[in-house]
């Protein structure tokens, strides 16, 4: 990239010998080594007439990576132990646990800080404000916009002196900055009446873009006291509150007992600019397509294009394998690898997973990639093993020789066990894995091969012959299934799943029952399924068919976790019911009794039951002919029980209560949380009552 013509620099290292924020490592640990938390720059400034050192931080991985970044600029920025490394500090804490984007960070040094910043140095002396404003806008931006990868997004940190800039800086030219975190700009006694006079001319111009400014205040900073500078701002914010554009949100927080040279105190702020910015579990996020319309969303609402945080992604990978949904953890863990390509966290994890599923080539490319970018022990292990699995692993080399098919397996294992040899080994954790990625692939009797052998091999593990018994009934093998499952369960009495699967293959209806069940997830393309069957003379069976993740073999068990969706709609109406028969509320009684809403008085409880209120539906189906640009968003984003009623309330009635019968989620949402009042009238919350009180059963003749 070529640098601006009229801009000199220089490169340097920031370092702070005994601080401890993270960035990148001194050369190998070396003793002695400097700790850097950024880089010096030299920018020419013609407008100011003088030199400018600059204080640059960029994120971990920006070196390796295509990504840009917000940027927020520090004003003084030479205060590196004072301003520097605490915004530093507070960046690398709220961006390593995703709750704001990443952010490169400017720290511009002063050179005469109260001449540069200041509006009005003192009275009848011009300050240096507006020229300081044509420096960052014609010189400053287009230097960072031009040496780094940039996003439309600037943010002000604003200490001292820079409180009075920023404020002016707002009225004056609000395309500068996007949002501010500032000292409280009337502490310049000097600038107040210009300040005043700027904020109206900027309020009478009716601005539309929004901005935000968080003002920290204090009672006394060594020897300064700030009752009058605060009592300034109290009353210019009262008599700017009646013109205040409605973008423009401003935040007041009275900070006690500062250091002599008070923190800019960073976190509250950014949190609550970059609000929702981590997921809430709300939000189900349980794909990669609904990760990256959710911080679609998320980039309308701040104003540039918001790029997934990497340490999200992870997590949201490992949840999802642990559910049992490899792939889709896999699709997520490969886009963040393509977005960081030397993100170590995302290396690892596809590791292995490759690991686990056998896929030794890809886990041996993924493991010498991380060793390579940050040695470490652990990778050198896993190396290690894939290398020993190829010298001796018996389930890696029957998992080869079945490519060419079960017959040239079996000779494979007769020369195995034939050959004697120390280095071969018949792991019972290996030969498993093998077996069931076998069942997922639809291969049972290369299932039963494999498992057979682990059984063989291990016949004191009762997880063995469990594994062996869903092969053999997956095989069509019933009587040899029993047998398995009866010696799982001699060896481990405990063992639940043995259990439930004994009930099921000695009785005959049962059976019948799961082989239908098989035939109709296989006729419809189901990959897997749990069901339970009930019979009338008390008789109870729970059964698992297919499997949990097709990609890695993970077999479906009755214990199988999914996503509860519109079932808690029925949980929800026998709640409702079982509060009825408590006398808690009653099925006549109207939803005005419980929740303020448009036409509530002629709904009734028994019509958001059964779907006959009427009510516009906050998913938007009955809500197209209102206004309501926001929709899609709110779609995409967490909701309270109250923003949903209000979303609905905005919206024209579908048809008169009681008139017809149309699902809605209005009427019973199947996230039961905009409509939840009538079960709070019982004082608890419907996740800790529901399981207690439903499993009493519910009176339904009405």
């Amino acid at each position: 990239m070529m640098p601006h013509r009229s801009h000199r620099w220089l490169h340097g290292l920031i370092f702070l010998a005994g601080i401890w924020i993270t960035c990148e490592p001194a050369s190998a640990g070396q003793d002695g080594s400097p700790l850097s938390i950024g880089t010096l720059r030299r920018l020419h400034s013609e407008i100011l007439g003088e030199d400018r050192v600059l204080s640059v931080r960029v994120p971990a991985g920006y070196e390796r990576s295509g990504l840009s970044y917000p940027v927020l600029y520090l004003l003084y920025g030479d205060q590196t132990e004072g301003y520097f490394a605490e915004t530093v500090s507070t960046l690398e804490r709220l961006e390593g646990g995703a709750e704001i984007p990443e952010f490169i960070v400017v720290g511009i040094h002063n050179t005469d800080r109260y001449g540069d910043l200041l509006p009005v140095r003192a009275p009848g002396q011009p300050g240096g404000a507006d020229a300081f404003m044509d420096f960052l806008e014609k010189e400053l931006f287009p230097f960072v916009e031009s040496e780094y990868r940039t996003k439309p997004y600037r943010l002000l940190g604003g200490p001292q002196a820079g409180g009075p800039f920023g404020l002016y800086a707002l009225a004056r030219r609000p395309a500068l900055f996007n949002a501010m975190v500032l000292e409280n700009p009337f502490s310049a006694p000097a600038s107040r009446e210009i300040l005043l006079a700027s904020l109206r001319k900027y309020a009478a111009k009716k601005p539309s873009a929004g901005k935000l400014v968080f003002i920290n205040t204090f009672d006394r900073t060594g020897f300064q006291d700030h009752a009058e500078a605060n009592k300034a701002l109290t009353d210019a914010l009262n008599a700017f509150e009646p013109v205040r554009p409605k973008g423009l949100r401003i935040w007041r927080r009275h900070l006690g007992e500062p250091t002599f040279v008070p923190a800019l105190e960073l976190k509250q702020p950014l949190r609550t600019i970059f609000e929702g910015f981590y997921p809430s579990e709300a939000a189900a996020l349980d794909g990669l397509s609904k990760i990256l319309a959710y911080y679609k969303g998320k980039s309308g609402a701040y104003g540039f294009d918001v790029d997934p945080p990497a340490f999200f992604l992870a997590i949201k990978a490992d949840d999802l394998n642990r559910a049992g949904r490899g792939v889709a953890a896999r699709e997520i863990l490969e886009y963040g690898l393509a977005r960081h390509p030397t993100d170590v966290n995302f290396i690892l994890r596809l590791g292995n997973m490759a690991f686990d599923a056998g896929e030794l080539d890809r886990a041996e490319a993924y493991f010498k990639k991380a060793q390579e970018i940050r040695p470490d022990p652990f990778f050198a292990s896993r190396l290690e093993a894939i290398q020993r699995m190829r010298r001796g692993s018996g389930a890696y080399f029957l998992s080869e020789a079945l490519k060419e098919g079960l017959p040239a397996a079996k000779a494979r294992l007769a020369d195995l066990e034939k050959s004697q040899d120390p280095q071969v080994y018949f792991d019972e954790r290996e030969l498993n894995a093998l077996g069931y990625r076998l069942l997922g692939q639809g291969r049972p009797e290369q299932a039963v091969f494999i498992l057979e052998l682990n059984a063989r091999r291990h016949p004191d593990s009762w997880n063995a012959h469990d594994s062996l018994g869903e092969a053999y009934l997956k095989a069509g093998r019933t009587k040899d299934a029993v047998q398995s499952y009866e010696r799982s369960l001699a060896i481990n009495p405990d063992n639940s799943n043995a259990k439930k699967m004994l009930e099921t293959l000695r009785d005959g209806e049962a059976l019948q029952f799961q082989a239908q069940i098989e035939q109709a997830s296989r006729d419809s393309g189901i990959p897997g399924l749990v069901f339970a069957l009930r019979e009338s003379d008390g008789r109870r069976f729970m059964g698992a068919v297919g499997m949990s993740d097709v990609s890695y073999g993970i077999p479906m068990r009755p214990d199988s976790r999914f996503y509860i969706g519109s079932i808690s709609q029925s949980m929800l109406a026998a709640m409702v019911l079982r509060l009825e028969e408590k006398g808690k509320l009653s099925l006549d009684e109207p939803v005005s009794d419980f929740v303020d809403f448009p036409g509530a008085d002629a709904v009734t409880v028994e019509m958001l039951l059964d779907h006959s209120s009427g009510f516009a539906d906050w998913t938007g189906r009955d809500l197209a002919a209102t206004d309501n640009p926001g929709l899609p968003e709110m779609l995409r984003t967490p909701q309270t029980s109250g923003s949903l009623i209000r979303i609905a309330a905005a919206g024209n009635p579908a048809f008169a209560p009681g008139e017809r019968q149309e699902a809605s989620y209005t009427d019973m949402p199947h996230n039961r949380r905009a409509w939840s009042a009538p079960i709070n009238v019982h004082g608890r919350r419907f996740s800790m009552l529901a399981p207690r009180r439903l499993k009493k059963g519910v009176n339904t003749r009405r």
